[in-house]
């Protein structure tokens, strides 16, 4: 019932799209239309006629989404439709993207199964050898690379397509600095761009020529005179001006410079371009470019702003990279703006999703915003949030990174002590690095092991067991030369001792803390009850361990 329902607007739209041919991409509101409306339909549910659009439009949807594998199915489809029906301009232009393609997979390894991708070099040599070859007719010799008299022959409808398929060729071969191959295709593009451009157009074809040529301050310059003139053109001039701003960031910029602001601002009006076109999904990853570098630059509640207004007028697209990104970002926004309830929901969504991909960093990054959003909510999500550090505990452990696996749970029992079943959890993990991780940081592994001992201590099953612990958890913290927590430790262990029944020993062990951390005796000289008025954390830290060896002094005092 429903593909009989979506018959007749999804024609319609693919109609709109054909009526476009002379784009080098569909028409971008048709695009966003099919990803919020649409993705879930058939080529089937299409005329065969229009089968060619339904492909085109499926493609560009999912390169917005940033859905590589379904882009590169599409367009494998939209070649084979083309090259069975004689349709060879179109299935050129199927060609010249999965060239574009081939540029990304090279980095990332995507691939769509069953549709091995060449490499963008070969990708690109056959698209130039496609163009070359090109006949208007079977009757009719190819056009060869240079102007000739078939040219005239070519219909309309092939000239827009042998275009677009030269212009996107033209981008992958600046991509690769493939200098004689840009220039065949910037001729293709002088020879059979039969719609006359417009002075945006123009501008921003001659930014892309200087672009291809390194100019980027001249490519900025002819973006810039490219904006006013329409939203379409406005966005692709935003999206230019954001990535110049860009190149002048260094490694030790502050996100607040004046290049990211304006790249900021560059994004952030390439959205509002998608938004007059009524193509939401073209301004998904500028919002979330923008978005994290304004959350960088602790401006969240601007973050927040954009990501919600993206996400809510994309609402029936597809979960997709692009879109989990983008809720990714609005997440860690939302938990800095102090919106936890909102954050914990919205970051636990994202890491279901991302499980299924693997991207593993999102992934990482979502289960620790909701973990981080869980603590601060406590109460009746605590059981929740312990299984969400479970499973950033298992990320780690397939990484091998086992003392990652120790902090993080050792940090959920501080946040909700009461679980020793979690210290062994963490007992396992200091386990694993010390017997699977020789290069192990050893000052990281004895400060957590000790941190464990301590707490174990606390919550002993037995007094001979806590006093291991405790003395465990001194040795340790000695060795590390954390000298607050080696005091706090003999002070536990004289309490141990205390409740032991062993006087003596815990009046040694008492006096043992003051020699671990000299500053402490000044403290515990004072009166009892006395505090020191100096608000320093190091001075609050020495109040907190003096208060404790008073009390268990009290305690010896009491015994004898």
């Amino acid at each position: 019932m429903r593909r009989a329902d979506q018959r007749g607007p999804l024609s319609r739209l693919g109609h709109s799209t054909a009526q476009h041919q002379p784009r080098q991409s569909p028409n971008h509101r048709s695009t966003s239309t099919f990803a919020c409306h649409h993705w879930l339909a058939e080529p089937t549910d299409v005329p065969d006629e229009l089968r060619g659009e339904f492909y085109h439009l499926r493609a560009a949807a999912a390169e917005h989404l940033a859905m590589d594998e379904e882009a590169v199915v599409a367009l494998t489809e939209l070649r084979h439709w083309g090259r069975e029906r004689n349709r060879h301009a179109i299935a050129l232009v199927a060609q010249a993207q999965l060239a574009y393609h081939a540029l990304d997979t090279a980095d990332t390894g995507a691939h769509a199964p069953g549709y091995d991708l060449p490499t963008a070099p070969e990708a690109l040599s056959q698209v130039a050898e496609g163009l070359t070859t090109f006949r208007p007719s079977p009757d009719h010799p190819p056009i060869g690379s240079a102007g000739s008299a078939t040219d005239r022959l070519v219909t309309p409808a092939d000239a827009a397509a042998l275009t677009a398929a030269a212009t996107t060729a033209f981008t992958v071969a600046t991509n690769l600095r493939n200098t004689d191959l840009a220039q065949l295709f910037a001729t293709f593009v002088r020879r059979f761009g039969t719609v006359a451009p417009s002075a945006a157009d123009r501008l921003l074809w001659n930014a892309q020529l200087a672009w291809a040529e390194g100019e980027h301050t001249l490519a900025a310059n002819y973006a810039t005179q490219a904006l006013g003139q329409g939203p379409d053109s406005d966005y692709e001039a935003h999206e230019m001006l954001a990535t110049c701003a860009m190149l002048e960031i260094t490694q030790d910029s502050d996100l607040t410079a004046p290049a990211a602001t304006r790249a900021v601002e560059h994004w952030i009006k390439a959205v509002g371009a998608a938004m007059d076109m009524n193509a939401p999904i073209m301004g998904i990853k500028m919002a979330e470019l923008a978005a994290r570098v304004l959350y960088a630059a602790e401006d969240t509640g601007a973050a927040v702003r954009l990501t919600e207004r993206v996400l809510g007028a994309v609402s029936g697209a597809p979960v997709s990279p692009a879109l989990l990104n983008l809720a990714a970002v609005h997440a860690q926004s939302l938990l800095a703006e102090g919106e936890v309830g909102r954050a914990w929901k919205k970051s636990l969504a994202v890491a279901s999703w991302s499980e299924f991909t693997p991207d593993v960093e999102r992934t990482a990054s979502a289960l620790a915003v909701a973990a981080e959003a869980g603590t601060r909510l406590g109460g009746e999500v605590e059981a929740h949030v312990l299984e969400v550090q479970r499973r950033r505990a298992e990320i780690y452990r397939q990484q091998g990174a086992h003392l990652e696996i120790a902090d993080l749970l050792l940090s959920h029992y501080l946040s909700f002590p009461g679980h020793p079943e979690i210290l062994a959890e963490v007992r396992e993990a200091l386990d694993a690095s010390a017997h699977n991780d020789p290069h192990r940081d050893r000052t990281r592994w004895l400060q957590l092991s000790s941190q464990m001992h301590w707490h174990l201590a606390d919550v002993g099953d037995s007094i001979s067991d806590a006093i291991d612990y405790a003395h465990t958890a001194a040795t340790g913290f000695h060795e590390t030369g954390d000298r607050a927590a080696e005091a706090l430790a003999w002070i536990l262990l004289a309490e141990r001792h205390v409740e032991a029944g062993n006087a003596g020993q815990a009046a040694v062990f008492l006096e043992r803390s003051l020699s671990a951390e000299p500053g402490l005796r000044r403290w515990t000289a004072e009166e009892p009850g006395a505090e020191w008025t100096s608000q320093s954390p190091e001075h609050q830290v020495l109040a907190g361990v003096a208060r404790n060896y008073r009390l268990v002094a009290e305690r010896i005092a009491q015994c004898g």
